[in-house]
């Protein structure tokens, strides 16, 4: 029977040196003083053996470099090839393909498009779609001017202006409820459609006009494809308006810089029509019209016309039922996109 009572300091003594100087058992000591083997451990300090045993240091001992695996060298060119920045500091947005050609060119390691995007995915990369912006950083301080000066601009006496070109290719929504996959609408899109129609609007607070020019036009060679110059643009857009511009003095008409628009700005500066001049290039986020011209896709695209006829029908019938509180409330709305240009520092809102 092993006794339970406390163990006074010199048993416990003589139990430290038999477990530090003879490889007796835990067990067999127990057995000599007559006490259970928990209370061995305890006052031994020593659970396991081969934790008793002292690492003896002969010196100061150097540091084995860890020679990197062929894994972690190919991680870190694959991480530098990510990152890689051209000479003005913007990232050149390498894709898998082009990493794998760098690496066999490069360092002769030819490895699968598949091992690379693992890689990336490993180092904390994932693949995002790339938003399409029109607008460059050049542009950004032009943007940032032009909405401080129009800031306080009276937006219902804005009128905005711009050019469209309709196909008979279904720009509709993409997806659409059914019950059965085989009942769904089919989204025709092909290269060359049968049907192209250009037109011209101008929108302004309880104002709106639409121009559909013709498909072709006569020359002394023939019937040639219609291309609007400066004198049509004239003709046919600026002179039908010209008269609701003069009726009120402080209406402000807008137009972007394309080509045939200079003889437009001398056309209305002759009448005295005010005009905004420095309109910033590529700033579709900027121009209410742009927003009209996305619905009118849609909603010309639910005609599914497969002629050009039947696509100036429904171009005519949906600019129609375009709603007047609808086109007030996106030009009233100009504000707000300055605004948002201005926060963002002339970057696309």
């Amino acid at each position: 029977m092993t006794r339970e009572s406390r163990i006074s300091d010199r048993e416990a003594r003589a139990i430290r040196n038999l477990r530090r100087c003879t490889r007796f058992s835990i067990r067999k000591i127990a057995g000599i003083f007559g006490l259970a083997s928990s209370v061995v451990c305890r006052v031994g300090k020593i659970v396991d053996p081969a934790q008793n045993r002292k690492k003896q240091i002969v010196g100061p001992t150097k540091k084995k470099k860890k020679t990197p695996s062929p894994l972690e060298k190919r991680r870190k060119l694959v991480l530098f090839y990510a990152t890689e920045k051209d000479e003005t500091g913007e990232r050149k947005y390498p894709t898998a393909k082009c990493i794998v050609a760098r690496l066999a060119k490069g360092h002769g390691t030819v490895v699968h498009k598949n091992t690379v995007i693992r890689d990336l995915h490993a180092l904390g990369f994932s693949s995002f779609v790339r938003p399409k912006v029109c607008c460059l950083p050049v542009d950004h301080a032009r943007r940032l001017a032009f909405c401080k000066d129009h800031v306080a601009t009276d937006c219902s006496k804005l009128v905005f202006s711009d050019e469209k070109i309709f196909n008979t290719n279904n720009h509709g929504y993409r997806q659409e409820w059914n019950c059965l996959r085989s009942e769904t609408t089919q989204r025709v899109q092909t290269r060359w459609p049968a049907g192209r129609v250009m037109v011209w609007g101008a929108v302004g607070f309880n104002f709106r006009h639409l121009v559909v020019f013709p498909a072709t036009k006569n020359s002394s060679d023939g019937p040639q494809a219609y291309r609007l110059t400066g004198p049509a643009y004239v003709r046919r857009c600026l002179m039908p308006i010209v008269g609701h511009l003069e009726r009120d003095p402080t209406l402000i008409f807008q137009q972007d810089g394309a080509g045939c628009h200079s003889n437009g700005k001398r056309y209305l500066a002759g009448k005295k029509i005010n005009m905004i001049t420095n309109w910033p290039a590529r700033s579709p986020d900027l121009s209410p019209i742009e927003t009209i011209w996305s619905e009118l896709a849609v909603s010309v695209a639910g005609h599914h016309a497969e002629t050009r006829e039947e696509l100036v029908a429904a171009i005519v019938l949906e600019w129609s039922k375009l709603e007047t509180a609808r086109i007030n409330s996106l030009v009233l709305g100009f504000r707000s996109r300055v605004s948002k240009v201005i926060k963002n520092d002339g970057k696309m809102s």
